[in-house]
């Protein structure tokens, strides 16, 4: 299973709002068991580098938010044809 487009998916389907990192991996391993945490934030981190998704330090937990770039929904919908 391709982890980036399962990510680009799962970050689609929060509609627009920030996932926190956890539940976002959470649902990730749920999806690609073989996923290995380590693996899904080595490619959570590419997605920020490409431009195709977005981190925000939460100052409540200990963990960033992740959201969807314009450019991170161009990529999944050419990638879904």
């Amino acid at each position: 299973m391709n982890l980036k487009l399962t990510l680009l998916t799962l970050l689609d389907q929060a509609g627009g709002y920030l996932l926190p990192e956890e539940t976002l991996l959470q649902n990730l391993l749920l999806q690609a068991p073989r996923a290995t945490r380590t693996d899904a934030a080595a490619q959570l981190r590419e997605l920020e580098a490409l431009g195709w998704a977005i981190s925000i330090p939460s100052r409540l937990e200990a963990q960033h938010r992740w959201g969807l770039t314009d450019e991170g929904r161009a990529e999944l919908r050419q990638r879904r044809l």
